[in-house]
Order: C-alpha cells, then structure tokens, then sequence
C-alpha cells in the first residue's frame, strides 16, 4: 500500500548504540551509492556501523590522532590503489588482495600502458608466495624512512616493487604493506621524499593499537615472520591495450577521506583510508596557507573549535556530458557537430577526460568553453584524435577545504598530495636533471660520472659455471683490477651458475670483450667465469632520492647542456637503491643547464611554452609529510625555469622540494561590479593589435583604465596586460605582440593583483580604482610574497578596515609587507561553526546541475554557495522560512538530487529539516525521540539507500551513545 501523508507519519527506530559516545571532533561518513552497507564514525576510536546487522566492528586507528575538529568523507571512486606488476590479455598481476574485496570491483588503470581502461574483476588468485622469512632490523620512526632487513637475502635491487609484504607470524602479525623499493636484503615502505613519486603507496607503518604492535627483529618467541607474495586477477573481457609495470590501478573498492585540527605544527591533519587493506595513509597537511605561527592560532587553526569541512566533487555525479571529438589541438577538444551547442563556459574548472581514441586516460581542468570547443588549463601529453571519445566529469582531482574562522576556500590536489589556494595550472618536483621511467614522476639527478672502457654488457650464459653458488651472489669481474660485477641469477641442484646478469659497469680498471673472464664472490661458490660482451663509456648517475628502478627499463633523461644526453637510455646496472647506470653516448657527464636558486625553480622534467606562467604563483614545499612553504608570484617561466618575483629564503632543494602553480586570484575572489554586463570577464568578440572587444559589455567609460587583465584561455593565453583606457565594451592596451580573437578568454585583475607599496597595515595598488570603503567589513587574502620567506611569518587573512581608490588598510600582521606582496579581496565573510561544505551534484535542473557548492556561514541562518564555474561566491542565497539558524553541533546530509537535511541550532533541538536546493524552500522532515545533549562539533548524519531504493536518514546524539533511523516517506 502506498505511503500516505497525514496518515503515515515518519517513523525513528532505534538503532545499536555507538560503542564510544559522540564528543568534540567526532565524525560519520557513508557511500554515495544504492546498496552501501557501512557508515564509518570516528570518536577516540574507529568504528564502522554495519546497517544490515544493526552492530558495529572496530577498525584500524588514525596513524594521527584528531582533535578538536574534524571532517570526514568517503569516496566509492576510489580505493585500493598499486601497481601493475605484470599482465596478460586478460589477466593482471598485483598486490595480494582478498577475494571479498575485489571480485565483482571495477579496476582502472591511472597511469602507464593502458591508462583509462577499465575493467571489472571476475575472480582473483590465492596469494602467489614469492619469498619468506624474518626480519633481522626493523625501523619504524613515525613520519621518518621505514624498513626492515632480512641479513640472509641476495635480492636484486627492486624487484619487490609493487609487491604486498605480510607478517605472518611473531610481533606484527596480520602488518600489511606495499614494497616501496628495495636493495640486497632490506625493504622499504613509507619515505617522506616519495609524497611525489608514490603519493598512494607510500604508508607509514607506526603507530600502532592493541592487539596489533609494530615488528620486532628475530632472536625471540615474537620475532616478525614475513612473507612476500602477490595475486592474479582476470578481468571481464581483455584489455584494449595491455598493461605492463609502468602501469598503476586503483579498485573501486572504497576510501575515506579525513581531516583534522593536531595540537602540534603543522596544527592540521590529512589522512586516508584504504578500506580494502584497512591502512591509514598519511597525507600532506595544509601548511602554511592560513596563519602560519602557533602563536597566531596554527598553520591552519591551531584550535580550529570554529569547525572545518572538506568536500569532494567526486565520480558519484558521472559523466555530465559525452562525446566523440571532431578535431584538437595541444590545449583544445573541438566537439562533434551533431552535439549540439553548448553553453559558453557551463564547463568551466569541470573535468574532461579522454575516455577513448588517442590520448585516452588523460584529465585536464577546463578553464573555459565556447559553444563548441573546451580548452584546458595545461597541454595533453598525447594530443587526441578527432575519433577521440571524451567526457565530463566534476574535477574528481580535488577535495575543497574550508572553516577555521576564515573566508578563504583552500583545494587539495589528489594526485600530486598538495593544497593550493587557488585553480591549479601544474604541479612538479625540482629537478636540475632528470630522469623518467614511463608511467611515473621523474627523479632527480645529483651527480654523475663517466667511465671509460666499463663493461656494457656480459653474456647472460657464464663460460663457466663453478660450484657452490647461490642465487645472488655477486662477482666481481677480476680482470683490469676493476670492480665490475655480475649477479648470479639461477643455479642448478649443485651451485652451478646458469645465468647472470650485469649490475655495475665497473668505476676502474680498463676491461675487454671475450670469454673466459674470471671472477671472485661475495658468497661461498668459486669457479663461475664470464663473457664480457660490449666495453665502453659508462654513465654512473646518483639519484637526490632512493629509486624503484630496475635492469632493463627504459628512461628518459632530460635537462642536459649536450643534447645527446636528452635522450633514452636503458638502465644496464643498478648496484644501490639511489644510483643507476647507463651506456654514454659520449665521454662527458650529463650537466644541468640550470640549477635551484633564491631567484629560480628549475624542473627539467617539464616543457612550459614560455612566457606561459607570468603572474601565476608558485609554492614550494620542502620534502615530506609535514613541510613549510615558500610562495612567489612569477615574473617570467622558459621551458624547465621559473623566474621568481623576489628571492626566497632559501633555495629550492633538488630532488625533494615539491612545487604547485597555481592562478594568483585566490577561490572565492570578490567582483567590484557584479552586473554581467559591467563584469570583469568574458570572451573577445573581435580585437585588434591593441585592442580586445566583447560587444556583450555595458562598461562604464574608462572603469578599467590603469587596471591589468589576464588571458586565460586563447589568443594570448598567459599573457598579462596593463589597460589604457575603455569604452562600453573596448579594452585599449600598448600592443603585446598578439591579436585578440574570439578565442580570447580575458579576466580583469580588481580584487586581487601585486602591492606597488605595502606596510604591516596597508596595501596600495597604484592600477585599482576602488570605490572609497566598498572593502570595508571584506576579507583579504595574501597570496605570495615575502611573508612566505619561513614557515613562522604573518597572519595572512585579515578583515579590511577601510580602503581608498587605490589602498587597503586591515589589523596589523607580525611582519611588514613588501611590494612583492600579491593578494586576493575575498567575496565571503569568515565562517563560524556549524558549516558543511556541500557539492550539489545531482540537482534536477540540468543548468546547475554540480555547478554549485553550498556552504552555511555558521553561527547564522545564512546559505552562501560557491559557483565552481566562475571561482566566486554568490551570497545569501535565498531559503524560506528563514528564522533557524546553525551553530556548533548543527549536522547535514545530501540525498544526492535536490535536497539537503539539516539539524538547527539549539543544542537540544533534534528537529532535522530538508533544504530544496532548486526552491530554496525549507520544510521539516522528522525529529528523533528525543533531544541532543550538549552539541559537539562534527557531522554525523548519514544517508543510506538500500538495494531497493528505500532511503534511511541515520541521526547519532550529541554527547551520548544513542543512534536513530528513520525512512524518508516524503
């Protein structure tokens, strides 16, 4: 019988209590989808709530404990993630899974040969062991390198790779871990200088929770037995193009993402949560890009009791639009034509993927689209076909942050493990030379050295094969006093060697080819000779970072001053983890064309157009989990070089100092005049050598005049240019070498651009014209500059008191600013608490449809939501009835189209309401049995749909232990 109002009212069943009561920073999150079975709440302790049970099961612990606050999301796109270790048509070796996990799971893979395939898992193999033993050292520094020995092993470097490593028996037992990297007898699992190369399988092992414990070296009863091993999938019908062990995976099997204030620096967390393996990861934090002192209230909220939310604009919305591309180019994706128009920029800072043809598996950020065409922020590395099949998607790279008592919006980039402040253009690693293997992040060079007549390569065959080897015994090749060596690669029943391979092509000696060559070892055999085949110029390259290289891979060097060298090499010897070596195409090592320096970023793995990234700003991260930061606006970019506006304090380092380029107008900039037809952007419809029109204007005459513009997209694009004077829809300029087009996106600097003076009060502008005190009561961001020379400097949002024409005035910051200083006026107040960052992703209204982020400002009864496709905020969006306000306690949830539940203010109020995001109309949906006690900061309200479509809101209690369902009949 069908649901009748009036007559079946809602109806709240009790449910299991939380085994740990609801207090400050406790948080909930559940999937998205129909038919998922687990919300997962974290308060002191990690629990999932099992909703076909009605019971709870305890999980593994943050490695960092929250405190304060908190904010927690989950992500049914993401999940497991590793590398391919081997394929075949149909199958794909991997890091030992259960079958629970992932049979019936849809694969894809994110990188390499093969990216963007998907594939559903059909079945999946019992762990394949590959070797065992114990654990002889063990090094478990929080946050620090971590590995483990085994004293009795010969492995060749790195060929765990990828691998699953489980112990299995002693202290420790149940630990799983994927192989970083690893030399002759020890491996490695987490390492701070790996956030950029292996951002995903880069997992801490300490601390740990009873019953489990960290590993212990062998000698006792609770020695930490291990095994090595992997599994095979088979996939549900053979993969387009094979992936091979440059490729990486993710299975959807599920994640968690977590935020959180820490009582020390860097005064924030970010952690997440690998369902499948039931690992935490730790994340790089927010550092720097709010308060950056302890004693101006923490990197980012050193308390942050004033909430903080994050919010992901995730795969769960689907593609929004698809297609097959008509033409391209390295910035642009022209649509079929039998597609119809689109609307100018509905697509803008969305995500377009290439799912097919050429180029498939790539993902650019669209900065802007025509009623035909999209253009993307950065060139494709493989420019598409025009049979090229493509989709848009939210930009599923990016989690949003915001709270802390502050306006300012940050973002977070999932694949690089960085946050930015505003849309992000690239992110890299500083490099003088580098190195690529396929697939993967380049590594840096250090240093290198040539070698005169080394051994290049060895018959993989001995001339003979001795007695008493072992499978990795290493050899020295005795002729010419050199240390050249082999490594034993098989043996018979008897120790005779079978195979070798080279390791290292030797740093002395002058060696010949032939047969015959004897050697001496490293183990107990004796005996074995060898075949030199090929001698000459050896290149032994260190790396500024260990590696997960092997013999035998193809790499790609780049940033020498002899092009010869800027090329690709196979990798014939790997005798350390942090040194490689490679046949040399001349007598001379590889030399960096540019170094790291105070007024430089070097990254010689990149290919910039040049001139491309002037007045965009970079910030440079110091190596690992917990960095300080420097930002600098850029004055001029080459190929591989960024020219900075004013020195850093120190000198990017080589190899570890990570970096992001991001636009200089912070999220949520402000708009001096918001009429559409005054704005500040849009697209030319005509322009001359000195002139850019866009007849959809109504400018006043000469508001821009002194004003600089920014091309975004186009003709130009890069370029920033001062204005002269306007007309009603002319901008007049001093000619900048290009005409704009119609393909010319432009967007006026008013509230944001460079000091042309500053104190610790004021910041003047000489190119603005403000009107007199419209600032005042604004926020103001600082961007760059010389407050980011250390991780201890300034406040760096401040509330603007008043302002002239040309000059901000705002609460005295701890350091004076310089003219180097750049910054953003920010179009929202500072947030209070009771706030959640909601992504409107479903909505039934297709011209709005995942354009929007909502957000409460907290401690009001105020709706503001963010437009993901201009960068701004539209203010007091209009609801009715108005009157309940949120406040610290208040909990949300979205049911996925057009409405979000909500819960007022009053602390003991259990009434939950639903906003109609399309309506603005505000309407009660049910209320518990009782009401909450002492509300608590944190969100724990959580949707469920079942297999049969039925939807349960889920409620638990503040600061109590009781939990409430009810199904949604309206």
């Amino acid at each position: 019988m069908a649901i009748k109002k009036q007559v079946d009212l809602p109806v709240w069943e009790w449910c299991r209590f939380t085994p740990v009561a609801t207090a400050t920073a406790a948080v909930a999150c559940a999937g998205e989808g129909t038919a998922e079975r687990y919300i997962y709440y974290w308060s002191t302790t990690f629990y999932r709530y099992d909703t076909w049970t009605d019971s709870w099961q305890q999980l593994a612990t943050p490695v960092l404990t929250p405190v304060t606050a908190a904010s927690m999301r989950y992500t049914s796109y993401g999940g497991h993630r590793g590398n391919i270790l081997g394929a075949t048509s149909t199958t794909a070796t991997i890091a030992g899974l259960q079958k629970d996990f992932v049979v019936g799971k849809t694969i894809r893979i994110t990188s390499g040969t093969g990216a963007g395939q998907e594939r559903t898992i059909n079945a999946i193999s019992d762990n394949t062991l590959w070797d065992h033993g114990v654990m002889t050292t063990v090094t478990t520094t929080a946050l620090a390198a971590q590995s483990f020995a085994d004293s009795s092993k010969k492995w060749a470097v790195n060929q765990w790779i990828g691998y699953q490593v489980r112990i299995v028996y002693g202290t420790g037992s149940m630990l799983i871990r994927k192989v970083l990297y690893n030399d002759a007898n020890t491996i490695y699992f987490y390492d701070p200088n790996y956030q950029q190369l292996e951002p995903w399988n880069n997992t801490s092992i300490n601390p740990f929770q009873a019953p489990n414990a960290l590993p212990v070296v062998s000698g006792s009863s609770a020695g930490s037995h291990y095994f090595i091993e992997s599994s095979d999938i088979t996939v549900n019908s053979a993969w387009d193009v094979t992936p091979d062990e440059s490729s990486s995976y993710v299975i959807f099997t599920g994640g968690i993402w977590l935020f959180s204030a820490l009582a020390a620096a860097p005064f924030n967390t970010f952690q997440y949560y690998d369902i499948a393996t039931d690992t935490w990861m730790v994340k790089t934090p927010l550092p720097g890009l709010a308060t950056p002192t302890a004693s101006a209230g923490g990197y980012l909220f050193a308390a942050m009791g004033t909430d903080v939310s994050i919010e992901r604009t995730g795969e769960v919305s689907g593609a929004y639009l698809t297609g097959t591309s008509s033409a391209a180019t390295a910035r642009t994706l022209t649509k079929g034509v039998a597609e119809g128009n689109m609307v100018v920029d509905r697509w803008a800072n969305y995500q377009l993927r290439i799912t097919s043809g050429s180029g498939m598996g790539q993902k650019r950020r669209i900065v802007g689209n025509t009623t035909s065409y999209f253009e993307v922020e950065k060139p494709f590395d493989i420019t598409p076909d025009a049979a090229s099949g493509y989709a848009v998607y939210g930009n599923t790279d990016r989690i949003y942050l915001a709270g802390g008592a502050l306006a300012s919006l940050f973002q977070y980039d999932v694949e690089s493990d960085l946050w930015a402040q505003g849309e992000i253009i690239d992110t890299g690693e500083a490099r003088n030379l580098s190195v690529r293997y396929a697939g993967q992040e380049a590594f840096s060079i250090s240093s290198s050295s040539i070698f005169g007549t080394a051994v290049l390569s060895v018959n993989t065959t001995p001339t003979a094969g001795g007695t008493g080897y072992k499978v990795g015994d290493l050899n020295t090749i005795t002729v010419a006093s050199g240390n050249a060596r082999v490594r034993v690669t098989a043996v018979n029943s008897n120790g005779v060697v079978t195979a070798i391979e080279l390791y290292s092509c030797g740093t002395a000696g002058v060696y010949t080819t032939g047969a015959g060559k004897a050697t001496t070892t490293d183990g107990s055999g004796s005996g074995c000779t060898v075949e030199i085949l090929t001698v000459g110029n050896a290149c032994r390259i260190t790396l500024a970072t260990n590696h997960n290289l092997l013999v035998g891979d193809s790499v790609t060097i780049a940033g020498a001053t002899v092009g010869a060298w800027n090329n690709t090499f196979t990798v014939i010897g790997t005798d350390t983890i942090n040194i490689i070596e490679v046949a040399a195409p001349n007598g001379v090592a590889p030399v960096a064309n540019s170094s790291q320096a105070v007024g430089t970023l070097v990254d010689a793995a990149k290919n910039w157009t040049a001139s491309e990234h002037i007045g965009k700003i970079v910030v440079i991260y110091i190596a690992g989990t917990v960095p300080t930061i420097q930002k600098r606006r850029i004055t001029a970019n080459t190929a591989t070089t960024l020219t900075l506006q004013s020195n850093l304090g120190t000198a990017a380092v080589n190899g570890t100092s990570r970096y992001i380029i991001m636009q200089p107008e912070a999220f949520g900039r402000d708009e001096q005049y918001k009429i559409p037809a005054k704005a500040n952007n849009g697209w030319a419809t005509s322009g001359t050598a000195t002139t850019l029109v866009d007849s959809t204007k109504n400018w006043n005459n000469n508001q821009w005049a002194n004003y600089k513009f920014r091309v975004i997209a186009g003709t130009g694009v890069g370029s920033e240019v001062t204005i002269t004077s306007n007309t009603v829809d002319t901008l007049t300029y001093s000619a900048p070498g290009w005409t704009a087009d119609t393909t010319t996106k432009y967007l006026i600097m008013d509230t944001f651009g460079i000091a042309t003076a500053a104190s610790a009060t004021t910041i003047t502008d000489t190119t603005k014209n403000w009107i007199v005190n419209q600032w005042a009561g604004k926020r103001v961001r600082l961007t760059s500059g010389n407050q980011f020379l250390t991780a201890a400097a300034t406040a760096i949002e401040s509330t603007i008191a008043s302002n002239t024409a040309t000059q901000l005035t705002f609460a005295t910051v701890t350091a004076t600013l310089t003219t180097e200083v750049t910054y953003t006026i920010l179009g929202t107040p500072a947030k209070g608490a009771g706030i959640q960052l909601t992504w409107v992703y479903g909505n039934s209204v297709s011209a709005t449809k995942g354009k929007y982020i909502w957000l409460p400002r907290g401690a009001s009864n105020i709706f503001d939501r963010y437009n993901i496709t201009t960068g701004t905020w539209e203010l007091t969006t209009f609801i009715s009835p108005q009157q309940e306000s949120v406040a610290a306690g208040t909990m949300y949830n979205y049911d996925g189209a057009d409405r979000i539940f909500w819960t007022p203010a009053t602390a003991t109020n259990a009434r939950i309401y639903t906003l109609n995001v399309n309506t603005g109309s505000v309407d009660c949906i049910g209320q518990p049995p009782y009401g909450h006690g002492a509300a608590v900061i944190g969100n724990r309200m959580e949707l469920i749909t079942t297999t049969d479509g039925y939807k349960y809101l889920y409620v638990m209690r503040h600061t109590g232990q009781e939990m409430w369902r009810s199904l949604l009949i309206l």
